[in-house]
């Protein structure tokens, strides 16, 4: 069976993921050492990087410095694991002066990770979202996107698909049974277009668990596409691409 791809992985050490957890080298090695047993191949990494109170040129030695690290545990695995870089980065306007957006972005593609504020949706956001497109010439993802479910109405959710906005759930979100109706409703709908381990440090990896139950919930062609969009994304595709029944060739 192919691998999955986890496109928001929080492992490594020393470094800040969500919005305040910090993994230390023996917490990280344990995570990655998981990974493998979840059939997780391909990691693309998302420490919080917030250009307000770090500086680009420390947060980029520093990643590149735990990504070292963690391909040391890697290298003692049966099966390696693929470690890529990437960033969490918040929704704000300090991403319009971002200066080389695109070593911020998920690995080598054209999709930068956001991390929204814990406020209810406003028009402003359509416009934020737009300019920071067109700042970074990247495609902002809306990372965790089940953080929003109780500030979003579905109008607002159904509003961000049909302007193209994209997103993320966490495995965890999506397995919370609060969440799960919904989230099968705007997947199926294409309102969410990745799932990845997801938000929350110190709990189990459940990326697995999470498309087995999608697998059950949804036809299987919708599945296989769910779970294939994170390598379409590694390829670099289209945008369109996840935002329809179809790639876009």
């Amino acid at each position: 069976m192919n691998g999955f791809v986890d496109i928001a992985a929080q492992v490594l050490p020393n470094m800040v993921h969500g919005r305040s957890a910090v993994l230390s080298a023996d917490e990280a090695k344990e995570r990655l050492c998981a990974y493998p047993r979840k059939n997780i191949k391909t990691l693309i990494t998302a420490p919080l990087f917030d250009p307000r109170v770090q500086k680009d040129t420390e947060f980029l030695a520093q990643r590149e410095e735990a990504i070292g690290l963690a391909e040391v545990v890697c290298t003692d695995m049966v099966r390696p694991l693929r470690i890529l870089p990437g960033a969490l980065l918040p929704f704000h306007e300090s991403l319009l002066t971002l200066r080389e957006p695109q070593r911020f972005a998920l690995w080598h593609t054209r999709y930068l990770l956001l991390q929204l504020p814990d406020a209810p949706l406003s028009p402003a956001f359509y416009d934020l979202h737009n300019r920071i497109a067109l700042a970074t010439g990247l495609v902002p993802l809306i990372a965790d996107i089940e953080r929003y479910f109780d500030l979003f109405s579905l109008e607002d959710f159904l509003a961000m698909r049909e302007a193209g906005i994209m997103t993320q759930i966490s495995a965890g979100g999506f397995l919370n049974s609060a969440n799960r109706k919904l989230a099968l409703y705007l997947l199926a709908n294409h309102s969410i277009h990745f799932v990845a381990s997801g938000a929350t440090l110190g709990s189990e990896i459940r990326l697995v668990e999470a498309m087995q139950a999608i697998k059950r919930a949804l036809p299987l062609e919708h599945y296989k596409r769910i779970k294939s969009n994170p390598r379409m994304m590694l390829s670099n595709a289209d945008p369109r691409s996840f935002l329809s029944a179809e790639p876009i060739g």
